[in-house]
């Protein structure tokens, strides 16, 4: 319900810039939050009709750099119709951040008896407190209902789709399973491929070399659901294990590049698993001239 609720609230952020881009003003590329603190000031000071100088001087000093931007985009002055559409949108944008604040207030009383859990999972990258009650509201507390980890992320509707014929693996689709935990970990995924000094992040951006970001990210939110499973099942917290896929990476793939390269005469064979380089072929293939 709360995420619908979200939803909902990011329909009517939408139509609010949709107005207020009609009508010439246009803060949405000014400011990186035109639903922050400043931002809130100039939406309801268009709703008023102020002075748009009367509206620079009460912004905060966090965009003094950005003042002569932001007189240039209130020059314009939005209509009578506009106004009144603007402020309805801003009643209801306000009336659905009160009810998702009761929601989460309600939300939090309710997950008290579970709080050590939710700790737990908030030491994963890429989850704070909010996705972090979702996900235990969609799992529950006890993980020992899913016979191992990989079954647990087909649930969830990671797992890679079964299409196998003659003895050979063919590409499809992932199954079908959980959308809304789905999305919260593909959500968590593309903040923990984010996150500095993690193996998710050099996981995601090894894997988008070969298969593409979209994939990888699927990918990763496969290896978070299968990790999150072990914590909550052992209640232990995340432990980076440091692990370096980018030399798995280069390991693996190394003879074959090695190969390549002595294949187009970049690399000479020595035997013993040497090669010298050819720099001869190097410097006329990088200088045909």
């Amino acid at each position: 319900h709360r995420q619908r609720l979200v939803q909902e609230r990011s329909r009517v952020r939408n139509r609010i810039q949709k107005v207020i881009d009609g009508a010439g003003v246009r803060v949405g590329g000014i400011l990186s939050d035109v639903f922050g603190k400043n931002g809130r000031i100039i939406l309801e000071g268009l709703v008023d009709g102020d002075d748009p100088r009367d509206i620079l001087r009460r912004l905060t000093r966090h965009v003094s750099a950005k003042i002569e931007h932001l007189g240039d985009a209130l020059s314009m002055e939005l209509q009578d119709w506009e106004r009144v559409i603007l402020a309805d949108l801003m009643d209801a944008e306000r009336l659905v951040n009160a009810r998702i604040g009761a929601l989460d207030a309600e939300i939090l009383k309710r997950l008290e008896p579970y709080e050590p859990i939710l700790e737990i999972l908030q030491t994963m990258p890429g989850i704070d407190r909010t996705a972090a009650a979702a996900i235990l509201a969609e799992t529950g507390p006890d993980m020992g209902v899913f016979p191992s980890p990989q079954a647990f992320a087909a649930w969830a509707g990671l797992a890679p789709g079964n299409n196998m014929s003659a003895g050979k693996r063919r590409a499809s689709a992932t199954r079908r399973g959980s959308r809304f935990l789905r999305s919260l970990l593909v959500e968590a995924a593309h903040g923990a491929s984010r996150t500095k000094n993690c193996q998710f992040a050099t996981f995601r951006s090894t894997l988008t070399a070969r298969r593409g970001y979209k994939r990888a990210i699927v990918a990763t939110a496969h290896k978070i659901a299968r990790t999150l499973y072990v914590m909550v099942r052992d209640r232990v917290p995340y432990r980076d294990p440091g692990t370096d896929y980018e030399a798995l990476l280069v390991d693996r793939n190394a003879p074959r590049w090695l190969r390549q390269l002595a294949q187009f005469g970049l690399l000479q064979e020595q035997g013993n698993g040497t090669f010298r380089v050819n720099w001869q072929a190097r410097s006329t293939a990088t200088n045909p001239a």
